[in-house]
């Protein structure tokens, strides 16, 4: 009686030690902030930063040797999955908005000074227009991991790398059977179950965020048209 007693206590102590616990994790990332709400019994902010760390090799153009530094130096690479998800993926947005959304911009932004490389002396409309010229991407093609573009055209995905980024550790959350979580990367937003702290439900993710905004404004872009 007392032996089963014991074992049962200790059985009991196991469990609780095991169970799942919400866990934050926060940092700096992409030029801008990351933060992860998430329940589990064990910490996966390694597994975040090395996520992360694939991304920035793969489509960061303030790194110079990450694949697209050398897509846009015409280094003939081949692009990694975070890369070809990414760019089929603003291929169907560039169509979507009839070329509104358009990731080659990327000479024309360090002309403007707002990309890796600095702005241009002496910046005028014949240069903008010299630019503009390699904007496009329909000019743009990936077959086999490797892409084929007119040699002056630049790549630059920051307009979706963080969105990306945000749905790439929910994807890796749900691989681990995590449910419950809240992800932020500079303002773009993935959330999933509930927030195990307020013991409610989905909702409560919304007021724990700064961000609340963002879903109503989610709902009027989609049903306005």
């Amino acid at each position: 009686m007392i032996r089963n007693l014991i074992f049962i206590i200790s059985f009991t102590i196991v469990s609780c030690s095991n169970a799942p616990k919400q866990l934050r994790a926060s940092g700096p990332i992409f030029g801008t902030t990351f933060s992860v709400i998430y329940d589990s019994s064990e910490n996966l902010e390694p597994a975040f930063d090395s996520l992360f760390l694939e991304i920035n090799q793969s489509m960061s153009t303030y790194i110079s040797n990450s694949d697209i530094s050398k897509v846009n130096s015409n280094i003939d690479v081949t692009v990694d999955s975070h890369f070809e998800n990414v760019f089929n993926t603003s291929k169907a947005i560039y169509a979507a908005t009839e070329g509104k959304f358009d990731p080659t911009i990327g000479a024309v932004v360090n002309a403007w000074d707002f990309g890796p490389e600095g702005n241009i002396e002496s910046l005028d409309s014949l240069k903008i227009y010299a630019l503009m010229q390699s904007v496009g991407l329909d000019k743009v093609n990936l077959n086999n991991g490797h892409i084929s573009k007119p040699l002056p055209t630049r790549l630059d995905f920051n307009a979706i790398a963080k969105g990306y980024g945000v749905d790439v550790i929910g994807q890796f959350l749900e691989s681990q059977n995590i449910q419950n979580y809240l992800i932020e990367i500079g303002g773009e937003i993935r959330a999933s179950g509930f927030n195990s702290s307020k013991k409610s439900s989905m909702e409560s993710w919304y007021s724990t965020s700064r961000f609340k905004w963002r879903s109503t404004l989610h709902q009027y872009i989609n049903t306005s048209k």
